[in-house]
């Protein structure tokens, strides 16, 4: 059944579902997209912001806040990056980093092993996110 639904979504959305999967996401929220003459709500649309890394998602999440900058609401997010300035401001000593950590972990001891390929691989599939 979740592969008949899948189908009938766009690129886009197709796109943003991968990338929430893998934790990528932030959700802003979400509002009424198409509504009946008499004012009822047809649709509603979930709005995310979205973001290349784990890294970024935690650090735009931890650092808005410091910053007083919100995410605007679910018909008009605010999606940006920070500038060069706003990113000097951040406090990175009051983010909790444990989420992004965990992508790191490996077994050190097979690092110049025998296991040294393998435990390569497990940290560049544990840290793309396609374990």
């Amino acid at each position: 059944m979740q592969f008949a639904g899948i189908m009938g979504c766009s690129e886009k959305e197709k796109f943003t579902a991968l990338k929430k999967d893998q934790r990528l996401c932030h959700d802003v929220g979400e509002y009424c997209s198409r509504k009946l003459l008499f004012g009822a709500c047809l649709e509603r649309t979930h709005t995310y912001c979205c973001f290349n890394s784990l890294l970024a998602r935690i650090i735009n999440e931890q650092g808005r806040p410091q910053l007083r900058r919100g995410w605007g609401d679910a018909k008009s997010p605010d999606c940006g990056g920070f500038t060069p300035d706003q990113l000097q401001a951040l406090n990175f000593a009051k983010m909790d980093l444990k989420e992004f950590y965990e992508t790191l972990k490996y077994d050190v001891a097979g690092v110049n092993g025998p296991d040294a390929g393998r435990t390569a691989a497990t940290v560049a599939c544990k840290v793309a996110g396609k374990c």
